[in-house]
């Protein structure tokens, strides 16, 4: 399993890894037996290995056992920005007014703190 920051990283890290164990596994002396019995890996496994960053790997985890979990697999994931977009969409999808005598809608910074579970 390889894991980084980046996509680009995991890319490039996932390339090098291939590389290396495909040209070590080459140099290897292999008897006629031992290539007989396929004990190079094949470009399937090769690029089987498990890599990408941290955020899609635990994406994956959480799809994965989702069942186990009790959340719908088919979730989705909202960054700060998301979030505030979401808001402002409700907001005027609803055509809440910006204050009322009562109370004013919540600012979208302050209600993307907070989450609700559906």
């Amino acid at each position: 399993m390889l894991l980084t920051f980046t996509r680009k990283a995991a890319n490039e890290i996932k390339d090098r890894a291939k590389s290396l164990l495909a040209s070590s596994l080459s140099n290897q002396e292999l008897s006629d037996e031992e290539l007989a019995e396929d004990k190079l890996p094949t470009d399937k496994a090769l690029n089987s290995i498990t890599s990408g960053t941290f955020h899609s790997f635990c994406n994956m985890l959480l799809r994965q056992y989702s069942g186990l979990l009790g959340i719908n697999p088919r979730f989705t994931i909202l960054d700060t920005g998301d979030s505030e977009d979401a808001i402002d969409l409700v907001h005027k999808e609803k055509k809440y007014p910006a204050q009322t005598k009562a109370q004013a809608f919540p600012r979208k910074k302050n209600a993307a703190k907070y989450h609700l579970d559906v």
